[in-house]
């Protein structure tokens, strides 16, 4: 779950490698996300979003990731109980996110190499899917 929305043009201005813009481009962006979420007016915005989930439009279940987004706003601004009882994956999400930035610094720094960053971040990936879909069976049988 590399979250790279820096346009590459850019990193590449001031990346030194291929390799060092993945990692510049995953910390940029992860600062970007977090300088968003802190911001009252956006958190407004986002918790006031009408809910629409596709999955659950068509399938008539919650996906999921349904309410992972306000979840991640109420971590945001320190409500950690409010955002665990809205989603527990928003905790398991932003743990694994910054874990994924600190691997990132990490590799910049050539404190780890290229492909066990890779391997780190693959797997962070699978275990967040692996607990997304055990959440979300959990909660499929055992609704509130």
């Amino acid at each position: 779950m590399d979250i790279c929305i820096i346009p590459r043009s850019l990193v590449r201005r001031i990346a030194s490698s291929e390799q060092d813009g993945i990692h510049i481009n995953a910390i940029l962006s992860a600062a970007l996300l977090i300088a968003i979420f802190l911001s009252p007016s956006v958190l407004h915005l986002i918790t006031n979003l009408p809910h629409f989930c596709l999955f659950e439009h068509f399938l008539g279940v919650s996906c999921p990731g349904c309410s992972i987004t306000l979840a991640l706003a109420q971590l945001a601004h320190l409500h950690i109980e409010k955002s665990i009882s809205t989603h527990p994956g928003g905790f398991a999400l932003a743990l694994v996110f910054l874990f994924q930035v600190v691997v990132r610094l990490f590799a910049l720094g050539r404190l780890v190499t290229f492909s066990t960053t890779q391997r780190l971040v693959s797997g962070t990936n699978r275990m967040l899917f692996s607990f997304f879909v055990l959440f979300w069976l959990i909660m499929l049988f055992n609704p509130h």
